[in-house]
């Protein structure tokens, strides 16, 4: 009787373990590392499948190459809005790149809107403050046009 117990306990462990185990996010950087190659090789069925499968895990890396993936029209239709939706799930996931092309798909004239210009500043300022080199370039960039003591308080 005690051996039958021990049988059924250990069962009822194992399938708990089995099925908090298939709730579990999987790791995803090496997973994400290999669709990344294999979308440079022009596998791109691969690589979305990939990326969906994660982003649907909140893989905020996922969900940034699959707006990359969108904005550039690689094994999708080129979408543009749809891109920008994935950018903004991502910067919301506090993805640094995500935030970087969110910035790059927004308008990028001379003329642009004072809204936009601000919007774009804040979120590069976000990328600056964890030392993300390019953004401190296109943070340069932004506030050469502009009248940076509008958007910068004065930091001395």
């Amino acid at each position: 009787m005690r051996i039958l117990l021990k049988l059924i306990v250990g069962l009822m462990v194992f399938i708990g373990l089995l099925i908090g185990m298939s709730l579990l996010p999987p790791i995803a950087n090496p997973a994400i590392k290999y669709a990344n190659q294999r979308l440079l090789s022009s596998d791109h069925y691969l690589a979305l499948s990939v990326y969906r499968y994660y982003a649907n895990f909140g893989n905020a890396n996922a969900i940034n190459n699959l707006g990359v993936a969108y904005y550039r029209g690689l094994g999708v239709k080129r979408d543009k809005e749809h891109a920008v939706k994935f950018f903004q799930r991502a910067t919301d996931k506090g993805s640094i790149q995500g935030r970087y092309n969110l910035v790059l798909t927004m308008e990028n004239r001379f003329k642009t809107d004072k809204s936009i210009v601000e919007k774009q500043i804040k979120l590069l300022e976000a990328n600056v403050a964890a030392g993300d080199i390019h953004s401190h370039v296109l943070y340069a960039r932004r506030l050469y046009f502009v009248n940076r003591d509008e958007f910068v308080p004065n930091r001395e």
